[in-house]
């Protein structure tokens, strides 16, 4: 590829780019007013569909998409893929999910381990994510487990003590109880017609249920794979104790926010927690004041997990 198409090219992914990440200085209540209009579907599928001329046009993607014949629709099922298994975030100017398309080494890469049921999309990710972070260029080899581990443990994805997460997991309930509380009085306060939803009283548990959902998920993330199931397990056996009919809430909350993030907008999962929360605590109904107030209620509530949430598996001295 020529420099001047090389120039283009950039310029067109980072505009895609953009629109696929979305307004990053819109405020969460403006973002969950976007969701109820249901704007931001639309212009995210017209993002795609631009992405996946982009690669249509790209002579090292071009081939790779004929040789495993995929059309438009299959190019916006794999983006939303590589979404579900958390190809996220940013890489010296990259957005993962939307470079990883319209590059040859990377596209043939996923496509490679997309067809091969003995190969995780899951553990694919951090090798895409480290070859964007050190500028890798060329082939992107298949490595051994213990190859795989050791370039792991080098990475930013470091391990971190079991012992110390288990026990973390073990004592959320509390911290939880104090957030909810606090979230439940602003709430009161700002937009008292929530204490009319059907199902109010039952508001601090389902803020629970669904906080530790996204605690959750977070584990993709910030804990090795290897941990992850032990880790989770500790903490909704902890949480069944106090909460009735925890497991049938929380996998309820799971399932979701995953389906959400698959099939409708790519969002950050505190907001579709958010969403799952309002609907079980309204029982459906809105506040009597139309959607915005809705949307300001989500929007509260979504902050609430956004803060109370992020890097808690870090978190640990």
């Amino acid at each position: 590829m020529g420099l001047f198409n090389s120039i283009i090219k950039s310029y067109k992914l980072k505009r895609i780019s953009n629109i696929l990440v979305g307004n990053l200085n819109e405020s969460i209540g403006d973002t969950i007013s976007n969701f109820f209009d249901g704007d931001r579907s639309t212009e995210l599928n017209n993002a795609i569909l631009d992405l996946y001329y982009l690669a249509k046009k790209d002579p090292t993607t071009r081939p790779l998409l004929n040789k495993y014949k995929i059309d438009k629709n299959l190019f916006r099922d794999l983006y939303w893929l590589l979404i579900k298994h958390r190809f996220a975030g940013h890489r010296k100017g990259h957005y993962i999910p939307a470079s990883t398309l319209v590059f040859g080494d990377t596209l043939e890469y996923v496509l490679r381990v997309k067809s091969n049921p003995n190969l995780s999309m899951d553990d694919a990710k951090y090798r895409v994510i480290r070859y964007f972070d050190r500028n890798e260029i060329g082939e992107i080899k298949f490595e051994n487990e213990e190859d795989a581990l050791q370039k792991n443990e080098e990475s930013q994805y470091s391990q971190l003590n079991k012992v110390e997460l288990i026990s973390k997991a073990k004592e959320l309930m509390f911290p939880l109880k104090i957030l909810s509380d606090v979230l439940e009085k602003r709430l009161v306060n700002e937009f008292p017609e929530v204490v009319k939803l059907s199902n109010w009283g039952s508001f601090q548990n389902i803020y629970i249920v669904a906080a530790s959902a996204v605690i959750a998920l977070q584990l993709h993330y910030e804990v090795f794979e290897d941990d992850r199931t032990e880790v989770e397990l500790a903490m909704r056996a902890s949480l069944s104790e106090e909460i009735d009919k925890f497991e049938e809430l929380y996998v309820g909350c799971v399932q979701f926010i995953k389906e959400a993030i698959i099939k409708n907008k790519n969002a950050a999962i505190f907001i579709y927690a958010a969403f799952w929360t309002y609907t079980l605590i309204s029982g459906k109904e809105n506040t009597g004041k139309g959607k915005r107030q809705e949307s300001m209620v989500v929007a509260l509530i979504a902050e609430s997990y956004q803060n109370s949430t992020a890097g808690y598996w870090n978190d640990i001295e």
